[in-house]
């Protein structure tokens, strides 16, 4: 992931081939924010101008721009829950093919049972699912 003003690098600390492209998207990233910025002060400052065209013009820009920014910013929370809830059901689901492979459903499924009564989902958090899966891998792991 890269910032606003990243430069991307390999592991070696060698320049990124795909520097470029993220360069290039760090500029739209930085203009996006400019026009975010920009167009409520320019309709603000359009206010006290006689040009009718350009008030209108510049009010509907930054109301779009809201909008968009509003979109953004609701994707990005739920790419965010995405990562948080994948990485561990992925995890979740690793322990328990290695503990089935293992031959050890009794166990495992004792863990599991445990594991469901410590979840308790709600709509307002997360539920410390990552962390209940966490332990339970940890738990597991430890018991191979």
């Amino acid at each position: 992931m890269h910032g606003l003003f990243s430069v991307a690098t390999c592991g070696d600390g060698c320049a990124n081939p795909l520097g470029d492209h993220m360069l290039q998207s760090d500029a739209a990233h930085f203009l996006i924010l400019l026009l975010t910025i920009g167009m409520p002060i320019a309709w603000f400052a359009s206010e006290f101008q006689a040009n009718r065209i350009l008030r209108i013009f510049l009010g509907i820009g930054a109301i779009m721009m809201c909008f968009g920014v509003a979109f953004v910013v609701s994707s990005l929370g739920e790419i965010r829950s995405n990562i948080y809830f994948g990485d561990a059901s992925k995890k979740l689901i690793n322990t328990t093919i290695s503990r089935l492979e293992a031959s050890d459903s009794a166990r495992l499924l004792t863990d599991l049972k445990e594991l469901q009564s410590e979840y308790k989902p709600t709509y307002e958090t997360r539920s410390r699912y990552k962390e209940l899966v966490e332990t339970f891998a940890d738990q597991n792991n430890s018991k191979q």
